[in-house]
């Protein structure tokens, strides 16, 4: 490992302050594995349960916007088009209370918030079917993940647009 950042600072020796930097990075990734390996098993559990539950929120977020993207005016016929984009933000979404990394062993629980009308809910389901039928699916995944839907009570958020909210 030395070697190889000996040979980085070598190669990268014209671009100002690369040495500097790459000691720090260096320090910064000791001195974070070394906070996780004295970290308490049952906390990391805990922090690495929320980091799967927030990243899988951003990767289905991210299908669903090129989804919007993709479909647009076809979705702009069935649904109003003002705050499409809106609700496809962290705060507006569903969280998801399950956190198994195989979901096909149990199933999903969604919590989705009462605010939130019959419309965008719609608007969102027709949204995860336009991802699951250009999705190629292997063939040791399931064709569908199981959900149970809980309703959630949660403050209405006034900057959301008339027909998201109930």
């Amino acid at each position: 490992m030395r070697l190889a950042l000996l040979g980085y600072k070598e190669e990268f020796a014209d671009v100002p302050g690369f040495a500097q930097r790459l000691r720090k990075m260096c320090k910064d990734h000791y001195y974070n594995k070394r906070a996780l390996s004295s970290r308490d098993p049952t906390k990391q559990d805990t922090i690495n349960r929320r980091n799967r539950r927030r990243n899988r929120k951003e990767k289905k977020l991210a299908h669903l916007r090129t989804m919007l993207d993709r479909h647009k005016r076809s979705l702009e016929e069935d649904f109003s088009t003002a705050g499409m984009e809106m609700l496809l933000n962290r705060k507006y979404t569903s969280d998801e209370e399950s956190d198994d990394e195989d979901p096909m062993t149990s199933p999903i629980s969604v919590l989705r918030p009462s605010y939130r009308s019959d419309n965008a809910n719609r608007f969102l389901e027709r949204l995860d079917e336009l991802y699951f039928v250009s999705s190629h699916i292997r063939r040791h995944q399931s064709t569908r993940i199981l959900r149970s839907v809980m309703l959630v009570e949660r403050a209405v958020l006034e900057e959301l647009p008339w027909w998201m909210k109930k």
